[in-house]
């Protein structure tokens, strides 16, 4: 059984990793998976979306190469490494939807996560700088997602009236290592599953 995959008990209390700038794409999930696709549909679509970017965009293009790299970092240059990058997905996705809600879960900042380690290179994931030598998405939709998820928790809590409020997270600070730059600091929010997909459901991501 892949490590990966949900288990009628949950015997290993591992916290589930979330880089912040990967939120938005497990709140996209949460809301297909509420409709009518399932998590295996929802991997299809990250996919596809891929592969959209390396079909059509022009890799010469100096607007579109970026995201083509980025495309070919995560799906791989085969067939089969795509298959295993949505495989890999598929089972990350179960997994977050099967944990009961009280398993630890850790949001963090440029620190590879359970969506990193299914792609194909992932050379993008450790690196600080892009390559025309600024600051990348990843590390600065790390931070942003920590505080889109701080506030939306903040507003959550400020309008249960009755109800027990969700748990409060703690922040640590710790030295993140990248292939391209020094040691940065980053934080890791310590909180539970159950209280990221509250929030994910509330923040209507």
């Amino acid at each position: 059984m892949s490590e990966l995959e949900p288990r009628g008990e949950i015997l290993d209390r591992k916290p589930f990793v979330i880089r912040g700038h990967h939120l938005e794409i497990f709140g996209d999930m949460i809301r297909e998976t509420n409709g009518t696709k399932s998590a295996a549909e929802c991997a299809i679509i990250y996919r596809e979306a891929l592969e959209t970017d390396l079909n059509l965009l022009d890799p010469n293009n100096p607007k579109h190469k970026e995201r083509v790299e980025y495309a070919q970092d995560v799906l791989g240059l085969s067939p089969e490494d795509a298959d295993k990058f949505q495989q890999h997905t598929r089972q990350a996705y179960e997994t977050f939807l099967a944990l009961p809600d009280n398993h630890p879960a850790e949001i963090v900042e440029g620190i590879p996560d359970i969506l990193c380690e299914g792609c194909a290179i992932g050379k993008h994931c450790r690196r600080l700088l892009n390559e025309l030598g600024h600051k990348p998405h990843s590390l600065t939709g790390d931070g942003e997602g920590i505080w889109a998820f701080l506030l939306i928790l903040k507003i959550l809590n400020s309008q249960r009236e009755d109800e027990e409020e969700l748990l409060q997270p703690t922040i640590s600070y710790e030295q993140a290592h990248f292939s391209d730059a020094e040691p940065q600091q980053v934080r890791r929010v310590k909180t539970t599953i159950g209280t990221i997909r509250r929030v994910l459901i509330g923040k209507g991501m």
